[in-house]
């Protein structure tokens, strides 16, 4: 108790707060991906895998493997893989992902996905738009 009264001194946060954004994460976060078969790997270990393959490589898997992965996520968690559901499995992820910063737009049916993150020599902002 006393590591997370200390943490919250810290963060200028309350204990309350803090048990409640682990519970948070816990249920909303980590036990669904853990259900998909999420792993966790040290960023030390990822950027490097990163950085030994292509940028070819890695937007050709992003294109063929991201969709359906998503989609499936939906089905799993809101057993429903309507575009909505696949938008909030999307936006699930990026909210529990202190490496990726994202803001999604919606105008009429388009989406704009705005991502920033920390990793490598990806480039750092990515834009993509579809209906």
């Amino acid at each position: 108790m006393r590591s997370l009264e200390k943490e919250a001194a810290e963060e200028g946060t309350t204990v309350n707060a803090d048990v409640n954004s682990i519970v948070s994460r816990h249920f909303n976060w980590d036990k669904k991906v853990e259900e998909f078969g999420f792993v966790v790997v040290p960023m030390l270990a990822f950027t490097r895998l990163i950085e030994s393959v292509d940028d070819e490589t890695i937007a050709s898997t992003g294109r063929e493997v991201v969709p359906s992965l998503f989609e499936e996520m939906a089905e799993l968690w809101f057993q429903d893989s309507a575009p909505e559901k696949i938008l909030d499995a999307v936006i699930m992820r990026f909210k529990f992902d202190t490496h990726i910063r994202a803001r999604v737009t919606r105008e009429g049916d388009a989406y704009t996905f705005i991502m920033h993150h920390d990793l490598s020599h990806l480039p750092k902002t990515h834009q993509s738009q579809k209906a």
